[in-house]
């Protein structure tokens, strides 16, 4: 095995110094070594892998929405012979996506006697009160109809901070000649958006 590595050593070293030498690069390769360099290196550019690019888009549609409750307004005990009407007020709470647009609309009652005429029941005796969008409680809540109004806003987004809050004023007028009894009415509320 020696004898081997030394036919391979003597075969090798003198093929290497043949070109290389033993003081660097002879004739004819020396002027060529900044040639032979920059092939190499245009070469390693040329057939470099490429890296494929692409675009995206991200996209979702925002729904208007609304989400609506409702306080009971409640008139606490009525005498019928006290010479002032009954005022109170409660609220509407709305919540609607930001930038939307809505109408709050209050309908006529269960027991209207007309138009936007509103009553509250106990049976067949009847008890008049109304709805109004204003503390004076001279305009009416209604659905925009008869000479009611509505009540519109812009919602302001989601969370409690958020919500809105429309006031109902309530007014059960004095001296409404009524028997004993416990009344009551249910109002519709519409929010369209």
């Amino acid at each position: 095995m020696k004898q081997y590595k030394n036919n391979l050593s003597r075969q090798t070293v003198p093929f290497m110094r043949r070109i290389i030498g033993e003081g660097g690069l002879r004739p004819p390769f020396h002027g060529y070594l900044p040639l032979i360099g920059a092939i190499c290196a245009s070469g390693l550019l040329l057939f470099a892998p490429s890296i494929p690019a692409a675009t995206s888009t991200i996209s979702v549609d925002v729904a208007a929405e609304c989400l609506v409750s409702s306080q009971d307004l409640n008139f606490g005990t009525y005498n019928p012979l006290a010479t002032g009407n009954v005022d109170v007020s409660s609220q509407i709470n709305i919540n609607c996506t930001s930038g939307t647009d809505f109408t709050i609309k209050l309908n006529a009652g269960q027991h209207s006697s007309g138009g936007f005429n509103r009553n509250m029941s106990d049976g067949t005796n009847q008890l008049a009160y109304q709805l109004y969008t204003d503390s004076t409680r001279l305009t009416i809540w209604g659905d925009g109809t008869n000479g009611t109004s509505t009540v519109t806003g812009t919602g302001t987004g989601p969370g409690s901070g958020n919500t809105l809050h429309e006031i109902v004023y309530g007014q059960l007028p004095a001296l409404q000649p009524i028997p004993v009894g416990t009344y009551s009415d249910s109002i519709n509320v519409t929010v369209t958006f």
